[in-house]
C-alpha cells in the first residue's frame, strides 16, 4: 500500500510538505482511497474505472487477458462501446492493481486486492443486475436455436455464477447448449444456490442433475447422457436436445421412461457403497457413507460438488460408519477427520451392521457380525469388553436402535430370517419371523420400524 501511495502522489506532482501541520493526514488510509486517488491521476478517471468494473464482478482467477471478453462486459455494465485496444491501455495505465494469472494454458487478469473490488462496487445501485447483464454479454440463451459456451477459459466455469447471481439461471437452464457445454460442478454449485423457479427450468435441472456424474468438458459426450437422462425423466425435452448440432458418438431414438426421483449424485467412493446414514454436526446435515474401497465419507448435502472428508482406517469394506470385513468397529470424529479412529475389536469376522443409540443418557453402540452376534459396545471405554448377544442363526445384516412400548431396545434381523429384540442389558425381548432376509432396518414413530428386504419395505409394529 506504501508503493501505491507513492506512486499516487508522484503522479500529483506535488511535493509534500512535512513542515506543514496535519501534513501527515493527507495520505489515504485504505486501499481503495489510495486506488481511488491513482485513478484520479490518470487523463481520464472515468474510463479507467469502467474498463476495470468487469475486475471486479470477475470469478475464479479472474478474465481472459486477451481482453475479448473484459471488452465486452464493460461496454454491458456501462453502455459504452469498449474495444480490446482500450483494455490494453488500462492495463498499461493500471498495472500496479493488477496481477496475471497462468491457468488451463491461459493467462487471466485479476484485481490485486478485496479492498479495490468493494471500492469499484462502491458506488453500484443495482448488482443484481450488473450479474443478470454480465451473464447475458457472455452467451445469449437460445433455446430454439442452442448453441455451445465460447470456450473462452472463463464463460464455462463461470456463467453459472453470474447467472444465478443475476436472476436469470433459468433462462440458461433450458438452453442445451449452455448445458452440455458448463462446468458440471459449477453449475450445480449455483443450482444449489439459486432452485430453479420455472416449471420448464426445474426439469431441466432435474435431467442435469441426473445425468451430471457422467458429465465431462466433452461437450458430444455430454449430450448423448444428457439425452438418455432426458428420455427417463422428461421425454418431452428430448427433442429440443435434437436441435444441437454438436457431433456426437451416437444418439438415442427411444428408450422406455421409468420412474426416477430427481436426485442428486454424489461421486466419491471406488467401489460399492455398502452403506449410508444422516446425521447432525454444528447444526448441519451430514451424510456419512461407507463403501468397498475401505474408507467412509463425509458429505455436505448442501455442497455435493464439494469433496468429501474419506476416514481411512478399515482394511476393506466398510458398512455404515465404522464395521469393516477387517472384523473392527471404528469411532470417528467428523469434525476432525484427519484423526486416528478408535478401534474396538471383539467380532471374529466380518462387521456387517452398525447402530447408534442412547441408553439413561449414554451412547451406544451396536454391531452385528457375520458370526450371527449381536455386540453392544460403550463409546467412552473403548478398551472394554462389549456385550455379546447370541441367538441369530447367520449373519447378522441389520441392527437398529428404537423406543417400543416405552421401552428402549436393540433390534437386529438377519440371514436365518428373523428380527430379534434385546433389552439394553442384553436379554431377549422377543423374537418374529419374517418371509425373506432383512437387509436393512430403521426405528419409525410409535414404536414402529422399518425393514427392507428383497422384496420391499415393511412397517412393522411390535406388540410384545
Amino acid at each position: 500500500m506504501a508503493g501505491l501511495t507513492a506512486r499516487a502522489l508522484a503522479c500529483r506532482g506535488e511535493v509534500v510538505d512535512r513542515k506543514r501541520p496535519g501534513w501527515e493526514k493527507e495520505f489515504p488510509a485504505e486501499v481503495g482511497e489510495v486506488m481511488s486517488a491513482y485513478l484520479d491521476s490518470l487523463a481520464d478517471p472515468r474510463t479507467a474505472r469502467e474498463l476495470l468494473l468487469p475486475l471486479a464482478y470477475a470469478r475464479g482467477t479472474g478474465l481472459p487477458a486477451d481482453g475479448r471478453l473484459w471488452a465486452r462486459l464493460a461496454s454491458a455494465l456501462t453502455g459504452r462501446s469498449y474495444v480490446v485496444g482500450d483494455v490494453i491501455d488500462v492495463r498499461r495505465s493500471a498495472a500496479d492493481y493488477l496481477l496475471e494469472e497462468v491457468g488451463r494454458d491461459r493467462p487471466s487478469i485479476r484485481l490485486f486486492h478485496q479492498a479495490l473490488t468493494e471500492a469499484l462496487l462502491h458506488e453500484r445501485p443495482d448488482r443484481r443486475a450488473d450479474e443478470a447483464d454480465i451473464a447475458r454479454a457472455m452467451f445469449e440463451p437460445h433455446p430454439d436455436d442452442p448453441r455451445l459456451l465460447p470456450d473462452d477459459g472463463y464463460s464455462r466455469a463461470h456463467l453459472p455464477d453470474h447467472a444465478a447471481a443475476g436472476g436469470v439461471l433459468d433462462d440458461y437452464l433450458v438452453d442445451p447448449g449452455f448445458l452440455v457445454s458448463v462446468e458440471a460442478p459449477r453449475l450445480l454449485a449455483a443450482l444449489t444456490a439459486a432452485s430453479p423457479q420455472g416449471r420448464t427450468a426445474r426439469r431441466w435441472a432435474d435431467v442435469y442433475e441426473y445425468a451430471a456424474p457422467r458429465l465431462s468438458d466433452d461437450p458430444g459426450a455430454n449430450l448423448v447422457y444428457l439425452e438418455q437422462a432426458a428420455w427417463h425423466l422428461a421425454p418431452e425435452l428430448v427433442q429440443s436436445i435434437g436441435r444441437l448440432d454438436v457431433e456426437r458418438s451416437f444418439r438415442t431414438l427411444w428408450a422406455s421412461p421409468r420412474s426416477v426421483t430427481p436426485h442428486r449424485i454424489l461421486a466419491g467412493h471406488e467401489g460399492w457403497v455398502s452403506a449410508v446414514a444422516v446425521g447432525t454436526l454444528g447444526g448441519r446435515t451430514l451424510v456419512v457413507s461407507g463403501g468397498k474401497d475401505g474408507t467412509v465419507r463425509l458429505w455436505d448435502p448442501e455442497r455435493p460438488d464439494a469433496e468429501p472428508a474419506a476416514l481411512r482406517g478399515h482394511e476393506g469394506w466398510v458398512e455404515v460408519v465404522s464395521g469393516g470385513n477387517d472384523g473392527t468397529v471404528r469411532l470417528w470424529d467428523p469434525e476432525r477427520p484427519d484423526a486416528e479412529s478408535s478401534v474396538l475389536r471383539s467380532h471374529e469376522r466380518w462387521v456387517d451392521a452398525v447402530a447408534v443409540g442412547s441408553l439413561g443418557g449414554r451412547t451406544l453402540v451396536v454391531s452385528g457380525g457375520k458370526n450371527g452376534t449381536v455386540r453392544l459396545w460403550d463409546p467412552e471405554r473403548p478398551g472394554a469388553e462389549p456385550a455379546v448377544l447370541r441367538s441369530h442363526g447367520g449373519s447378522v445384516w441389520a441392527v437398529a436402535v428404537g423406543t417400543f412400548g416405552g421401552r428402549t431396545l436393540v433390534v437386529s434381523a438377519g440371514y436365518d430370517c428373523t428380527v430379534r429384540l434385546w433389552q439394553m442389558n442384553g436379554s431377549p425381548a422377543g423374537m418374529i419371523a419374517v418371509p425373506a432376509t432383512p437387509t436393512a432396518m430403521a426405528p419409525g414413530p410409535r414404536g414402529t420400524f422399518a425393514m427392507a428386504t428383497a422384496s420391499g419395505v415393511d412397517l412393522i409394529q411390535f406388540d410384545g
